[in-house]
This record gives structure tokens, sequence and C-alpha cells, in this order.
């Protein structure tokens, strides 16, 4: 967590987790990665990975995907997002003839980034990005795309478990991304 949110975790945080992955009966972790980090703490007592999932109640109804070719970001971009790629992928399938857009349900301090490399590759005019909305928004949003993308970068410790991933199988959107963790097997 320091990695990826500094400052959230204190050393008495990283004493208490490794007190309850020693102590517990069971630990569930939500990637394989997580589970063979505990593992290495824990040996080989009960474990299992339950991956994170979703409330199919968001997903029902018909959907309307926008005209024009839509990729989709889903989250608040934050640096091991990749997010400050998309606007690239965006420019790249335009110069190859396709009206692409570029659909971020989202927004928050990550997305300057995000919008300076849409401004450097000519796309800030075929970019929508949301700003912060609730789940059920976000959701009927998002399905608006006809591609969902996530494009993390290289990490040694790829420990996640992308809701984003999940909604957007959940959505019917086929998914791009970088094949890290658990990623392909969702």
């Amino acid at each position: 967590a320091n990695r990826h949110r500094p400052g959230t975790v204190s050393a008495s945080d990283l004493l208490t987790e490794l007190r309850l992955f020693l102590e517990a009966d069971l630990v569930v972790a939500v990637s394989t990665p997580l589970q063979d980090h505990v593992a290495s703490v824990r040996g080989d007592r009960a474990m299992t990975v339950e991956h994170n999932g979703f409330d199919p109640a968001l997903f029902v109804g018909d959907v309307k995907r926008d005209e024009a070719p839509t990729v989709g970001f889903l989250g608040h971009p934050k640096p091991w997002h990749g997010a400050d790629t998309l606007p690239g992928i965006v420019a790249e399938l335009r110069q190859r003839g396709h009206d692409a857009r570029l659909l971020v349900v989202g927004g928050g301090p990550g997305i300057k980034p995000m919008l300076e490399a849409a401004r450097v590759n000519g796309v800030v005019d075929h970019m929508e990005v949301t700003g912060p909305l609730g789940q059920a928004d976000a959701i009927a949003t998002i399905r608006r795309a006809w591609v969902g993308l996530a494009p993390y970068p290289a990490e040694e410790f790829f420990y996640f478990s992308p809701i984003k991933i999940v909604e957007y199988l959940a959505a019917g959107i086929p998914v791009v991304s970088t094949r890290l963790g658990d990623v392909p097997d969702l």
C-alpha cells in the first residue's frame, strides 16, 4: 500500500497485518500474487483466492453503445493504472482511420496527466471525462464504451484484482489489458 498510496500504512499497521496473517484460521486473498505473498509469511496454512466481484443489479437493461467507436476507462486514473497512455492509443486509432473517442468514467487528481497527454496527442476534442460519479451512474456510463481498457504498466508485484476489468466483463465490453497478475485468467 505504501507504494501505491504513500503515507497510508504505518509500522504498527504492518505488525497488525503480520499478526493477522499468522493467527487467522483462513486468509482470503483477492489475487493469486497476493495469496503467494501471504504464503511467504504464513506457509501453506488455509488460504484461498476470491477475486473481486460485481453487483449484477447494476448491469440490467438494454445498452446503447456510443455511435463513434469509444474506448473506455473506468475509475480515477492513478499512475499504476497506465491511464496516461490512453490518449496516445486514441490518437493511434484515429491515425489509422477510426473515429475513436476516449470515455473516462471518473476523474480526480490523476486526470491532469491524461489531459496533458490528450493535448500533446491532439485528441482533447475526442475525449470525455465524466468526473466522479456514483456507482450506478458510473456503470451506466461505461456501458456506452465499445472496449474497456486497463493498460497497467509492468510491475514486479501486481497483486490487484481489478474491479474495472470485472465490471467491463459484466457489462459485456471486450477488455484490452496488459498481461499482469490474474488479469489474463479473469
